[in-house]
């Protein structure tokens, strides 16, 4: 009979490791993106900010 237990305890810790490299690659990435963005100089702060729209805006309308 297959240790159900230990199975699922190394599944278990083979999918954290994966979530941490994602983790990882994502704050690399967004790292990168920063960077080239001050490499750009002033041009982000010229781009009107981004909004978001509730229900409760649109009413006032």
């Amino acid at each position: 009979m297959p240790d159900y237990k230990k199975l699922y305890l190394s599944l278990f810790n083979d999918v954290s490791d994966v979530i941490k490299n994602l983790q990882k690659v994502q704050q690399e990435s967004e790292d990168r993106y920063l960077s080239s963005c001050e490499d750009e100089g002033d041009e982000t702060q010229k781009r009107a900010p981004l909004t978001l729209h509730t229900t409760s805006q649109r009413n006032k309308k």
